[in-house]
């Protein structure tokens, strides 16, 4: 009953309606698991970790990464509704670190407009919360 109500919620409709619109640029999917990685990604040894909620959350971003860094990725569901994507790539694990080491102001050298919008969609997927405005 929990979990059809966490699926039912404001945010999850939300992330539902992010995901089902495609990222048709290679620029903006990178912007995309830019912002994910840039408030969830962690350094490993060999790649980056990235914790999400929500199946679906994590299977899309499962795609975009085997798109962006031509490696898949491992999911595990660690509790309830986590999961753990590993990404075993070097190219991530260099792009991790040059997110770490830059401000969110690198967002704006996007290579085109919709770049913005991709980097702050994938930031709202992994962290993002919203309350139905109906409802009080």
């Amino acid at each position: 009953m929990a979990a059809e109500s966490k699926k039912a919620s404001y945010s999850n409709l939300i992330k539902s309606e992010i995901l089902s619109v495609q990222l048709k640029k290679d620029c903006c999917r990178r912007a995309f698991l830019d912002g994910a990685m840039f408030v969830k990604g962690e350094l490993l040894e060999d790649g980056v970790s990235l914790c999400v909620s929500g199946e679906e959350s994590a299977l899309a971003l499962s795609k975009i990464i085997h798109s962006c860094y031509g490696v898949p990725s491992s999911v595990d569901e660690l509790v309830g509704d986590i999961y753990l994507l590993n990404i075993p790539s070097e190219k991530a694990r260099n792009r991790m670190l040059y997110l770490e080491a830059n401000d969110v102001t690198f967002v704006s050298n996007g290579k085109c407009p919709s770049c913005k919008c991709s980097f702050l969609k994938g930031l709202f997927l992994v962290c993002g919360r919203f309350t139905d405005p109906n409802k009080s």
